[in-house]
């Protein structure tokens, strides 16, 4: 269980941490339109797209179907 955490929190942040640079991308991208810089806003888009490719190759890498299943089992010596 805690190794399970572990990944969950690595994964968590990992994610964060992309989400906050799309984030970032955007908003940069946002800002070279509103100046009018076509030579920038390519750029920037290029940055964004291949930072996009690298968030879906680490979603698909990284998503699983975790399946658990516990079984209980009565003590005997507890019952009696």
């Amino acid at each position: 269980m805690t190794s399970l955490k572990a990944y969950v929190k690595t994964n968590s942040d990992n994610c964060s941490k992309l989400k906050h640079k799309l984030k970032r991308l955007s908003n940069s991208i946002h800002d070279i339109v509103d100046k009018g810089k076509a030579e920038l806003t390519f750029i920037a888009s290029k940055k964004c797209l291949e930072k996009i490719k690298q968030s879906e190759t680490y979603l698909k890498e990284n998503s699983i179907q975790v399946e658990s299943s516990l079984t209980f089992q009565a003590n005997s010596d507890a019952q009696q």
